[in-house]
């Protein structure tokens, strides 16, 4: 059974009333007088430095419908340990996910010492203990449940607390966060879950942010979207303390599952090394909480990358305005910076924020031609990320029918090259990077079937030609490729006499390269100190 446009969560919901008011809180399952097994604290709650790896048994969802054939429960359990889970999540709820109560207590039985959790829709405090006796260690609380009702919310959760059980607390957005920022979330864990349950739709870049507004001390994990090395990469790196993974993992069950969910972990592991992707959201973050910003007209400063940077005094200017400081290290580029240059640069870096709390993250950009120097950068800390250009279409997009060669002569502007992500980037383990797609949006304006693996991606209307952004084609995308509002990076042709029509778009981050220069390749400090001047102006009479 599918949904779409439907309010699938209202739906769920009713439908378990239903079977509540006629079963009781065991919903028709024989349940034991006593728990027979001691109660597991996921790691993360004593000790913030071991990640939460938790995998789901999941049968079914109301989107995709059938996933996997799971008849037996406890051997994908087992194969889910033996390659790194540390946590079990068991879904339980019957008519839309095909799980059960018995699949629960099966799970817990089998492993007697693993932290299970009920993955159910809670709506009643009689099924706390239900969930206590059948052997369950965390419950799953959803906010969005009891937005109208937060008095029954707060029963729930503290009858949870109440049998020493640990609550996993979810929530999409800002909004949800607010109903639970002043409860004692210590003994809880704080799950953030990019699908958004009325339209099932999932958002990373918004849960990215989300994660940011909460302090660093709760224990917050990264809930569906985990579809790739890459995801992996980018929850981790992003400042999460764990991630729970259901469909993908049962979708690889013919696979070999074992390297699926074992590549996932390590790769997950390698992202919390590197908090490039936390940096940037937070940064965002302060900039605008900080600021005279109007959040009720969803009016939000973006991150300012200046690129292209290649002379010494420009650079020092930059470090007092731009958020991020782009290197261009391919020598086919005008802009064109060597080893000599990125050396002198991290010198002077360094001395001038040597006391400095924030300082603006510097980013490589190189082609598939140039990825060793840029490699060689990052080692040596030169840069914090780096900027791949151009990345093949079929990375960017979920849809089995587009393949990136096909599709190259008709999106892709110019001779660019086909970054093979799988066999490259795996090559170095995974890295700090963000893609960039040098696209022809009217292309994917025609298809409104195009669904995004990413959110952390450049739109470049130009590919280092100076060619300007067209708005309009920028609108017709973001009404059909809604997740991208207020998300969007932009570069192209971005300068002081045409950025009131790219502020219109509200994005996220916007980069400007030729903008601040009088010639190609010749950065020029005065266009930058009026740029910058403009915007202090733009935003305050906002």
């Amino acid at each position: 059974m599918k949904f779409s446009d439907i309010e699938i969560l209202e739906k769920i919901c009713q439908t378990k009333y239903v079977k509540l008011k006629q079963f009781g809180a065991n919903l028709g399952y024989e349940i034991p007088n006593k728990r027979e097994v001691d109660i597991i604290k996921p790691v993360v709650i004593d000790d913030k430095k071991s990640p939460l790896i938790i995998a789901e048994i999941k049968r079914a969802s109301p989107t995709k419908g059938y996933i996997g054939d799971i008849s037996n429960p406890i051997k994908l359990a087992q194969t889910y340990l033996s390659q790194g889970a540390n946590a079990i999540s068991v879904l339980c709820e019957e008519d839309y996910f095909k799980g059960s109560l018995k699949d629960l207590q099966d799970v817990k039985n089998a492993f007697p010492n693993i932290c299970i959790l009920r993955k159910d829709f809670i709506l009643q405090k009689d099924e706390v203990k239900v969930s206590y006796l059948c052997g369950a260690d965390m419950i799953l609380l959803i906010v969005a449940v009891f937005a109208n009702n937060m008095e029954s919310f707060i029963e729930i959760y503290n009858e949870v607390l109440s049998y020493n059980l640990t609550p996993l607390v979810e929530i999409h957005n800002i909004d949800e966060y607010k109903l639970i920022c002043d409860m004692d979330l210590t003994r809880a864990v704080v799950g953030i879950n990019s699908r958004n349950l009325k339209t099932f739709e999932i958002n990373k870049m918004d849960t990215i942010k989300l994660r940011s507004s909460i302090p660093r001390n709760i224990p917050v994990i990264f809930e569906s979207g985990i579809q790739s090395d890459y995801d992996a990469f980018v929850a981790g790196s992003s400042g999460f303390d764990g991630i729970l993974c259901g469909s993908f993992l049962v979708e690889k069950l013919d696979n070999n599952i074992s390297n699926t969910l074992h590549s996932l972990k390590n790769i997950f592991l390698r992202g919390c090394k590197h908090d490039i992707f936390y940096r940037i959201v937070r940064r965002f973050h302060d900039k605008n909480s900080l600021t005279h910003v109007n959040y009720k007209q969803n009016i939000l400063k973006p991150l300012v990358k200046a690129c292209g940077i290649n002379d010494n005094k420009f650079l020092v200017e930059c470090f007092k305005y731009a958020d991020l400081l782009g290197f261009i290290l391919t020598d086919k580029s005008p802009r064109f910076v060597d080893m000599g240059f990125m050396k002198n640069m991290n010198n002077v870096f360094n001395e001038y924020f040597a006391d400095k709390e924030y300082k603006p993250i510097r980013v490589g950009v190189v082609t598939q031609s140039c990825l060793k120097q840029g490699m060689e950068c990052l080692h040596n800390g030169y840069i914090d990320c780096i900027q791949l250009h151009d990345v093949a279409l079929d990375f960017f997009i979920q849809n089995n029918g587009i393949e990136s060669k096909q599709k190259k002569s008709s999106i892709f502007y110019g001779d660019i090259s086909i970054w093979n992500l799988n066999d490259e980037i795996k090559d170095y383990n995974i890295l700090p990077f963000y893609p960039t797609m040098s696209c022809d949006l009217s292309v994917l304006n025609q298809d409104s079937n195009f669904h995004f693996n990413t959110h952390f991606a450049l739109f470049d209307s130009s590919a280092g030609s100076a060619n300007k952004l067209d708005t309009k084609q920028i609108k017709d995308f973001l009404n059909k490729q809604t997740g991208f509002c207020n998300n969007l990076w932009l570069a192209g042709g971005i300068c002081r006499d045409n950025i009131d029509s790219i502020l219109d778009l509200n994005p996220m981050l916007i980069d400007v390269c030729s903008g601040f220069e009088i010639k190609k390749g010749e950065k020029n400090i005065q266009l930058m100190l009026d740029f910058f001047n403009y915007l202090d102006i733009y935003y305050k009479e906002k």
